[in-house]
């Protein structure tokens, strides 16, 4: 059960560091001991963050008490992001951190696949040959043997229903249908036995929806096959209905915009049935969810029964002797499983009826491994049951102190330990590189896990009203917020020293140098001594070759420049920073210190290798000056300054108040009529500015709210058509438009060496004046010709494409870039 413990340790760790389970109220103390008082376990099974029925998770956890899990395929790492610009491992990551955030609102657990969310699919059969079908599949019994649940439920049907809506959605589905009967198979991923034992779920269902069945409630009246649960009922102990709970949950997921309003009232969640034994009327039927499921578990339900009967409100440590005797029964219970879930359990119920408050914080949050850091660990008795505090155990360092806590004072004690000799933390889905489908993980029993274990622990032994008590706390670091307030983030091992590029990518025009900056940061407490240089793709070369280094003290800081020159033709490589450290004499990999900070989850920091894209692109330009509206996510602007271009940022002000006639271009960001409300205002301003001579680029929007007349001057109708495959051919409609031709001379090379997709949220309806240019479809698809559509009006020019040029040129595709240029480029209109 060793990797089960280090499970469960990480996801309490998770609520220690958000204090969770220690400043507690009474209402949640009674709620934590109707949970403790219950035996029994559901298991949600979806494909992306924002997928899981918080809705369902919060009545499942908050009126029936049950251990609830969602299990997500992926990390979310292809979706888009409405609050900023991190894409791909770095989109992942926050999303990763909302769902944890959920989970801590609506007291479900969260778990991960190693399946990598590569974009949109439109099949499942795309889906598992890139993730890898056996070994996803293998993630998916491992989290079944490992959650042990009772139920399992998904949210999408199989493939073979008419809905699915994306390729992992089913995806998900089908695999959870094949690991409910592999995860019973000791045949089955027999590795895996070493961790965990094979286990049987009583049922799965399909957490069905009105959502694309309009005639549900129809359908699952009176029939056996279904499941009704009203999640709408109201909790008086938290003051809300679930549904409640699940809009603040859910609201969670703000990188994808899913902000929920809070709704009440009675509310029905279907559960079709689709394996194992069919439900009589209710989800847990034929599960015995209380302690007399185990053997000699009758006395403690009967000693939790009382605790509940007896619990006070105005003092809960009332209970403590009753929570102390189900404490001792439960450390004898034989299912080891549920001996270490439901011991933690009690322990932080001790801990909150007792008022005990335990922490451990650092001087700072990442320091060079082998070095030393000073933490204080810090314990408070706050009612007046007895807290003798006997031991501090951290790192390699124990301290015997045996005294008893003064009723709500602090004990404080000092430590200065050193950290783990490594190289560096990094989410451990992140330390290698992955392919397009499935993330490399070095262990099994790291397979699954949120996020990595906590980097120190400080291990607290305590007697409270008489019983023994290991309370293990997280070392974080804290700080107090001028705006926010209080806020914790993890204490990791940095590298000694890292290098950030000043940019994501590095576009220049063939011929053309390009200055490249890199800020240098030292982490450890001793001299950093050195030299940086430069691996630089085939052709390119750089002045100077080298640059010393030397950094003195902790957090020092230096720039250092490079000039680099390209070669005389295309070129698209990687440039990877070293160094040598004068010490060893060694050349070393250096990284950068990334950092994903937003004040709903906390802040991530991530070390990965300190390297970039290099393009030296064939490029023909003429200075433009563009008026730029941001969307979200945008990182469009950042490679036109690289180009050259003079790039101004325009707001409302900017946009009502300034004479427009000035700017060669007008670009929208990608879904900035979705996102900047006050654009359709300006509408009839910024087509003024076209029908004068200007020109007007509208990258792609949603077509949620956004209407036919909304965006251009003539109307034309957003669709949810993409292209998904990258190496979709082209297919060029009017060759002799201008935008395929001047200033760059457009061919079909120029759609090699895409990266994700082709584009999304074409135009499936426009007007005549609209002229396609290019035309391209998915495997065994229809042509779609909505990409790129140009149009005349007045003496200037209005282009919308859904072409995923936000993608393109962030990542240096030079025939991307080519196109985008031309896009600017108002030859045939103003002068």
């Amino acid at each position: 059960m060793k990797d089960f413990r280090l499970y469960l340790f990480c996801v309490l760790s998770l609520f220690a560091q958000t204090g969770w389970g220690q400043d507690v109220s009474s209402s949640r103390i009674l709620q934590d001991l109707q949970r403790l008082n219950t035996v029994g376990s559901v298991l949600y099974v979806a494909a992306h963050p924002d997928d899981e029925n918080t809705r369902l998770i919060a009545y499942l956890v908050g009126d029936m008490h049950l251990r609830t899990g969602y299990l997500s395929m992926t990390r979310g790492d292809g979706g888009q992001n409405l609050i900023g610009t991190e894409k791909g491992d770095y989109m992942g990551l926050l999303r990763t951190q909302e769902l944890l955030e959920a989970r801590r609102i609506d007291g479900g657990e969260q778990m991960f696949t190693r399946a990598v969310d590569f974009g949109y699919s439109k099949s499942s059969s795309e889906t598992l040959e890139k993730w890898d079908k056996q070994a996803i599949l293998s993630d998916v019994v491992y989290a079944i043997r490992k959650f042990r649940p009772d139920v399992i439920i998904t949210r999408f049907p199989t493939p073979d229903s008419n809905y699915g809506g994306h390729g992992h959605h089913s995806s998900s589905a089908l695999l959870a249908r094949e690991a409910f009967d592999l995860a019973a198979d000791p045949k089955a991923f027999p590795e895996q036995l070493k961790y965990v034992q094979t286990w049987q779920a009583k049922r799965l269902l399909f957490n069905a929806s009105s959502w694309w069945n309009e005639d549900i409630e129809k359908q699952a009246k009176d029939n056996p096959a279904f499941v009704t649960v009203d999640i709408g009922a109201y909790n008086p102990l938290l003051g809300m209905s679930y549904n409640e709970i699940a809009a603040l949950s859910r609201s969670m997921h703000k990188s994808q915009g899913f902000g929920a309003a809070r709704v009440r009232g009675s509310q029905t969640e279907y559960l079709q049935h689709t394996a194992g034994d069919m439900a009589k009327g209710s989800l847990m039927d034929g599960i015995d969810t209380r302690w007399s499921r185990m053997e000699n578990g009758k006395a403690i339900g009967e000693i939790l029964d009382r605790a509940i009967r007896n619990f006070n409100p105005q003092d809960p440590s009332v209970i403590l002797p009753d929570l102390v005797a189900a404490y001792k029964l439960i450390d004898k219970v034989k299912d080891a499983y549920w001996r270490s879930y439901k011991l933690a359990q009690a322990r932080d119920l001790i801990l909150a009826c007792a008022g005990v408050y335990a922490d451990a914080a650092s001087d700072n949050y990442a320091v060079a491994g082998g070095e030393g850091v000073n933490v204080k660990v810090s314990v408070i008795a706050r009612t007046g049951v007895p807290v003798k505090w006997q031991r501090l155990s951290m790192a390699a360092n124990d301290t015997t102190l045996g005294v008893d806590l003064a009723f709500n004072v602090a004990k404080d004690v000092n430590v200065r330990v050193l950290m783990p000799q490594r190289e560096r933390d990094q989410p451990y889905w992140l330390q290698g590189a992955h392919d397009d489908g499935t993330f490399r993980v070095p262990s099994q029993e790291w397979i699954g896990l949120p996020e990595n274990p906590t980097t120190l622990t400080a291990s607290i032994d305590l007697v409270v009203g008489g019983l023994p008590l290991t309370v293990d706390r997280p070392v974080v670091y804290s700080w107090t917020d001028r705006v926010d307030g209080e806020r914790i983030r993890p204490l990791l091992v940095a590298p000694q020293l890292t290098g950030n590029f000043s940019n994501t990518s590095f576009v220049t025009p063939v011929g053309k140098q390009v200055d490249v900056t890199l800020n240098l940061r030292s982490w450890d407490q001793q001299v950093v001594d050195g030299t940086v240089t430069l691996t630089l793709p085939e052709g390119w070369t750089s002045e100077p070759a080298s640059y010393p280094v030397r950094l003195d003290k902790y957090g020092a800081e230096s720039l250092v420049r490079f000039r680099l020159t390209p070669p005389a033709v295309s070129s698209v490589g990687r440039i990877q920073a070293m160094w040598s450290s004068h010490k060893d004499r060694l050349l070393h990999n250096l990284y950068a210190a990334d950092e994903v900070n937003y004040t709903h989850i906390r802040p991530q920091l991530v070390f990965p290798l300190s390297q970039v894209t290099a393009t030296a692109v064939q490029l023909n330009t003429k200075p433009l000056r563009i008026g730029y509206i941001m969307g979200p996510g945008d990182d469009v602007p950042a490679t036109l300054t690289q180009l050259g271009y003079k790039v101004e940022m325009l707001d409302e002000h900017a946009v009502g108040n300034n004479d427009l006639s000035k700017y060669d271009v007008i670009v929208t960001g990608v879904r900035a009529f979705n996102t900047e409300t006050w654009l359709a205002g300006k509408k009839k301003m910024l087509m003024k500015y076209v029908e004068n001579g200007g020109r007007m680029v509208v990258q792609y929007n949603t077509n949620g709210g956004i209407g036919d007349n909304d965006l251009g001057p003539y109307p034309l109708h957003l669709s949810r058509d993409r292209v998904t495959v990258e190496e979709a051919p082209a297919h060029i409609i009017e060759p002799r438009n201008p935008i395929l031709d001047r200033p760059n001379k457009i061919a079909d090379t120029d759609f090699n060496g895409w990266v994700q997709e082709r584009g999304l949220y074409f135009a499936d309806q426009w007007d005549a004046q609209y002229k396609p240019v290019v035309g391209w479809h998915d495997p065994d698809e229809e042509e779609k010709t909505g990409a790129l559509l140009v149009a005349k009006y007045g003496k200037g020019t209005f282009i919308y494409t859904g072409i995923s040029f936000f993608r393109q040129l962030p990542a240096g595709v030079p025939g991307a870039i080519r196109l985008f240029v031309n896009l600017l480029s108002n030859e045939e209109g103003k002068k």
